[in-house]
């Protein structure tokens, strides 16, 4: 890097445009539009929220992912991949996806059955090497996400890439996780924590507010 006139720093040298960077930037752009998901949410967009949500699932069904019967979403999700997201999404039976909320599928994300996703929710399978200096984001690199049966993860919850959240557990409002859940346990902030283990004596006296309160 050079400083310029006004004390900023320029590039050593511009971005030759050639046409092999032209048709690979062109390629990369291509593999990260998926005609049948961006068709499935501009049939589903006239849906008020709350309304249509088995069908939300069947449409998305038949656009190619995976999910099992009597799940729904409760308004569109959006996706995003750089290669093919159907093959790294399965959702299983009775499930249910709140508003507003997004899948990375750069790596697997498998969901299990009775799972319910609060609104907002975001599961993220991209995360980077730690570069040099000059530029600390360095090569992608996906790792799947992996949420097992009767999962609830309230409102406004980021997963990260990498996590398992174990069968039973609950994940509070607001959220950030960054490493994997045991099973049957209640986790909180940021970054998330195991709060309490969830038996049945815990789950009787927990206040509903420490998680959050749905309709």
């Amino acid at each position: 890097m050079t400083s310029g006139p006004n004390g900023h720093h320029a590039p050593d040298e511009a971005i030759r445009i050639t046409p092999a960077l032209l048709r690979r930037k062109t390629a990369e752009a291509l593999g990260a539009f998926h005609f049948k998901l961006w068709l499935a949410n501009i049939l589903l967009a006239p849906l008020p929220l709350l309304i249509g949500k088995h069908l939300r699932a069947a449409v998305y069904s038949l656009a190619g992912l995976r999910i099992g019967g009597n799940s729904k979403f409760l308004g569109n999700a959006t996706f995003d991949a750089l290669g093919d997201p159907y093959a790294n999404f399965r959702m299983g039976r009775r499930s249910q996806v709140g508003i507003g909320c997004h899948f990375s599928l750069n790596a697997p994300v498998d969901i299990g059955d009775n799972v319910v996703f609060g609104h907002y929710v975001r599961i993220i399978t991209d995360t980077h090497e730690l570069g040099p200096a000059m530029r600390r984001c360095g090569e992608r690199q996906p790792l799947p996400v992996r949420i097992e049966d009767g999962v609830w993860i309230a409102s406004n919850v980021t997963v990260l890439p990498g996590v398992t959240i174990g069968s039973g557990s609950v994940v509070a409002s607001g959220a950030v996780v960054t490493r994997s859940v045991p099973a049957n346990s209640l986790v909180g902030g940021v970054p998330a924590t195991v709060l309490r283990e969830l038996t049945e004596a815990a789950r009787r006296e927990l206040e509903p507010s420490l998680v959050e309160v749905e309709s």
